[in-house]
């Protein structure tokens, strides 16, 4: 089942495409590489009947379609559409498909095939709380939102640790966050400055808001990234203050979204299980004193 062979592009099903994200920029340096004489790497493909089963490839083949080649090489991994996703799992481990993707088939796997949260954890050597995670993944990704990170006009990392963490505090915030995709997506704006600009789009009021709406990002961006130089009335304690506390919210998710990138991976080395479990220890001491001096000091402010 793994021998290369030529098959017609037009005989290709291409049902798993909408599962796939899109990166466009990567797209067209594929098709420059290609039009300028690179291989085409072989396309992963599921043979069911006398259909021949897209699986992973999605960009050499629209890059191909696009050349107006006739026929692309092909491996076939499977006789069966749910042998192939399987098997698509079990190759992306050396480069995975991003979450969105792993969704995609995971649900495939539940919903068409029927197969329980026990049997994917099985038969994908996952844990439970991993295949559930992705079952649940697209329950609260309005249409319009998914859309944009399916084609790739709204960068997933930024859904994922930007915006949808402050829906998962408010539920009401299902329309803000579908206005702020929409006005970020397509822009050329890097990630820092999504996560930067999607603080103030759900905690910085209508004022801020409206900034955003009208275009005027470029203002709150500098007032964010130079806060203490627009409190020319604080003092010296007070801008020092000021600054920790920036700085000490940035570093809040840069930990979080760290530990859980950690924590999900292959296992945590005997090194690091020591030195970070004492460093916990004192953290977590700290941690209601801390709570209660940020309370009264935002009660004040």
């Amino acid at each position: 089942m793994t021998s290369a062979e030529e098959i017609e592009i037009s005989e290709l099903d291409t049902r798993f495409e909408g599962l796939k994200t899109r990166n466009l920029l990567q797209e067209d340096r594929l098709l420059a590489a290609l039009v300028g004489g690179g291989e085409v790497d072989a396309l992963l493909v599921a043979r069911v009947g006398k259909a021949a089963i897209l699986l992973d490839g999605f960009k050499r083949w629209r890059c191909l379609k696009k050349m107006k080649q006739r026929m692309a090489p092909c491996v076939f991994i499977a006789n069966d559409e749910q042998g192939g996703v399987i098997e698509l799992f079990r190759r992306a481990r050396g480069h995975k498909m991003n979450m969105y993707e792993e969704a995609g088939f995971v649900q495939e796997l539940h919903r068409t095939h029927g197969l329980n949260h026990a049997d994917i954890s099985h038969r994908l050597g996952r844990s439970k709380s991993w295949v559930s995670m992705r079952i649940q993944f697209f329950t609260r990704i309005p249409e319009e939102v998914n859309d944009a990170l399916r084609t790739g006009s709204f960068p997933l990392h930024a859904w994922m640790y930007s915006v949808r963490p402050f829906m998962r505090v408010n539920k009401g915030t299902d329309s803000l966050a579908v206005e702020f995709v929409s006005l970020m997506k397509g822009a050329s704006t890097s990630l820092r400055e999504i996560e930067l600009l999607s603080r103030e789009w759900f905690d910085g009021g209508e004022k801020v808001r409206n900034q955003i709406r009208e275009g005027h990002q470029d203002i709150v961006l500098k007032r964010l990234n130079d806060p203490v130089d627009s409190g020319q009335a604080m003092s010296a304690s007070e801008q020092k203050l000021f600054k920790q506390l920036h700085e000490f919210g940035q570093l809040i998710r840069s930990i979080c979204n760290g530990s859980r990138s950690v924590v999900k991976g292959s296992g945590l080395s005997l090194d690091f299980k020591a030195q970070a479990g004492i460093a916990c220890m004192g953290i977590l001491a700290n941690i209601t004193s801390l709570k209660s001096d940020l309370e009264k000091l935002h009660a004040e402010c």
